[in-house]
């Protein structure tokens, strides 16, 4: 019996490490108390980044928080979970979707929506990591 059980640790083992490469491998890791999170030193940069069309009808100077939010979003853990912001009165989120490969590179979604004055504005955006971890926005 105790022969039988010994494939199923092993199997548990591989297990356990292939969802940690997994994390490391999306930017992920735990704090000190074992908690899941995000890796938030990640950068890119917000020309190329936050669709243009979108922040030009959000209004100028929203680009520092409209980028943070998005930078959040795709260093989230969760997707469909949206990162909020707000910017002299105008209400925005930016709502992750979920990670997948481009070739050989971690890539990720992200949906904007603004609301201002009864009106609300739309964005996409598709960034894939590069090799030295920054988020690239995939063209």
């Amino acid at each position: 019996m105790g022969a039988a059980l010994k494939p199923a640790a092993g199997l548990m083992a591989f297990a356990c490490c292939a969802v940690l490469a997994g994390c490391s491998a999306l930017g992920l890791g735990t704090k000190g108390d074992g908690q899941l999170v995000a890796s938030h030193d990640l950068v890119a940069t917000k020309d190329a980044f936050v669709p243009k069309p979108f922040l030009s009808k959000v209004g100028e100077g929203a680009e520092d928080v409209v980028f943070t939010a998005q930078i959040n979003a795709l260093n989230s853990p969760r997707s469909g979970q949206p990162v909020t912001w707000e910017w002299k009165g105008t209400t925005g989120r930016v709502t992750p979707g979920p990670v997948y490969m481009v070739n050989a590179k971690t890539c990720r979604d992200v949906v904007h929506v603004a609301e201002r004055d009864a009106e609300r504005l739309l964005g996409r955006a598709t960034a894939c990591r590069t090799a030295d971890g920054r988020w690239e926005r995939l063209i």
